[in-house]
């Protein structure tokens, strides 16, 4: 066992699978552990699990008396960081091994920091800060009840500036903490965008009847793989912006998905004011804004949410448009190794039948 030191490793040793567990809860941190299994021992691989499960973050070295591609395969899976044989290993080669381990624990240990960090920093969003938000929205409103009839006009202005001012805020916090989802890791399975939008219209059934918008789901669309609430929200925002960014007397949002040679591919369409070529990769930096806030409120941030959703899944999302007709956002999403077995044929994107929802 290695242990974390001033200037070298301390080096530990225990002569079997439980002195070795015992040793390893004792220690405060222990950055690598080597195995070197005496004989055939069917229990040794097991012991990886066992450590991978006390200390996730503690690498591990299978040392094997001999080449075995199974069991090599075998403690791999169950969390070691590196397989050797001990008749070809040498004093550099450990070296190496050792250090390459440790180094790939260690970000792993950063990544787990930061993800704390940012579960942490979500929960005081929603509930330390919008509180108090939602507190003042609340009195003002109440003070604006029990305010006379004269005094209420009087005061009008500045009530309804504090009242923004708090709703604002409030929708920021809400993005923010849309963002620090974004951020997490996806839980992907196979999702029927069918289903997924059919979702997103009860969801978003409000504001489509005060715009008059239609939401239209365009052709067969597939089975995607994807985390159902991550790819939610990316398609809510879409949709949303599509309602909201737009002048037209009946606002339309058309969504089509289709297979592509290496994953899947998801368009959200709509007919609005559009995006001019020089800001279609300024829209997805954090807080961009190509509009004042008394024309189009909103926080800057719902693309860039839609941006590191499609980046966590491994996929892309672009826009095309043209200024005064509308705008088109496409999301590419790739397959995993183990849904080669599941290609479909591509549909063509242009196609218009088997009209799934459409909501005025």
């Amino acid at each position: 066992m290695l242990k974390e030191g001033a200037s070298a490793p301390d080096l530990e040793f225990a002569t079997d699978g439980p002195a070795c567990l015992q040793r390893i809860g004792e220690l405060p941190r222990v950055d690598c552990v080597i195995l070197v299994p005496d004989g055939d021992d069917p229990h040794w691989p097991e012991l990886v699990s066992q450590i991978a499960g006390t200390r996730p973050l503690t690498a591990v070295i299978y040392i094997a008396a001999l080449a075995d591609e199974g069991v090599a395969v075998d403690v791999m899976k169950r969390g070691a960081q590196d397989y050797c044989v001990l008749t070809k290993i040498t004093t550099e080669g450990l070296a190496r091994a050792v250090a390459n381990a440790v180094q790939r624990t260690d970000m792993a240990r950063r990544i787990e920091d930061q993800q704390y960090s940012l579960r942490t920093f979500a929960h005081v969003l929603v509930h330390d800060l919008r509180a108090p938000l939602r507190s003042v929205g609340g009195g003002i409103e109440m003070l604006i009840e029990d305010l006379p009839q004269a005094q209420r006009q009087n005061h009008a202005e500045v009530l309804e500036f504090i009242r923004g001012g708090a709703l604002r805020m409030e929708r920021l916090i809400m993005s923010l903490y849309g963002l620090c989802k974004a951020e997490s890791e996806p839980r992907q399975r196979p999702v029927n965008l069918a289903d997924l939008v059919a979702e997103l219209a009860q969801a978003l059934r409000a504001d489509l009847r005060e715009r008059e918008a239609e939401l239209i789901l365009v052709g067969e669309p597939p089975r995607v793989q994807a985390d159902p609430v991550l790819l939610l929200q990316l398609l809510q925002n879409l949709v949303a912006n599509g309602v909201k960014f737009n002048r037209a007397a009946r606002p339309r949002v058309e969504i089509a998905g289709t297979t592509t040679t290496f994953g899947w591919r998801i368009e959200v369409a709509d007919n609005g004011i559009g995006i001019a070529e020089e800001h279609r990769t300024r829209i997805f930096e954090p807080f961009a804004r190509l509009h004042a806030e008394d024309e189009f409120p909103g926080s800057g941030l719902g693309l860039a949410t839609c941006s590191r959703i499609a980046a966590r899944h491994g996929g892309h999302l672009g826009c095309t448009s043209v200024p005064g007709e509308g705008a088109r956002f496409i999301l590419d999403l790739p397959r995993f190794d183990g849904e080669a077995g599941q290609r479909q044929v591509a549909q063509p994107l242009s196609a218009r039948g088997n009209v799934a929802d459409v909501l005025r």
